[in-house]
């Protein structure tokens, strides 16, 4: 009895194991450009459209191309293929989920920030 005791101890803490292995590899942290140009994973990127230019369909039509300012002030150009977020033009800030391939950002999500969207209205 105890050899099956033994082994239901040690299929549960691989399993333990496992779980948390897999669990810190999904946890995707907030970096600014800079420090996402060394990471080697996916990454997410806190930030504000630029106010100039700074949103644009690319040529193929299949992607948008974004200028965003990260929180430490750096403005980087992003790429991100799919339907981009309803307001995303007029979020107060944006959150991109991706990595850095060459000189772009290459975007796999791209998240609203509207917090004013949550506000209870005042009626006049």
């Amino acid at each position: 009895m105890t050899h099956t005791r033994v082994l239901c101890v040690a299929i549960i803490i691989v399993f333990l194991l496992f779980a948390f292995v897999n669990f810190t590899k999904s946890l995707t942290p907030y970096v600014t450009f800079a420090q996402a140009k060394s990471s080697r994973g996916s990454v997410q990127v806190r930030g504000t459209i630029e106010t100039s230019g700074a949103l644009s369909r690319q040529s193929d039509g299949r992607g948008s191309i974004l200028r965003l300012r990260d929180e430490a002030g750096e403005v980087h150009q992003v790429i991100y293929r799919g339907a981009l977020p309803d307001g995303v033009d007029k979020a107060e800030s944006l959150v991109v989920v991706g990595k850095y391939e060459g000189s772009a950002f290459m975007a796999t999500k791209v998240l609203t920030k509207c917090p004013t969207k949550y506000q209870e209205h005042v009626s006049k």
